[in-house]
């Protein structure tokens, strides 16, 4: 299993996807941890 890289952040995360399908469902990424990432999407 590959581990997520250090020098990314959730704000940097979130801009990435605003422009693509996470952008677009409203999905925001909450937690990073060193084997998981966290994110939360609206219902509607």
């Amino acid at each position: 299993m590959s581990k997520l890289r250090t020098d990314l952040s959730l704000e940097a995360l979130n801009e990435r996807g605003k422009e693509y399908l996470p952008g677009y469902l409203g999905i925001r990424i909450t937690e990073l941890q060193s084997e998981r990432v966290t994110s939360r999407m609206p219902s509607s």
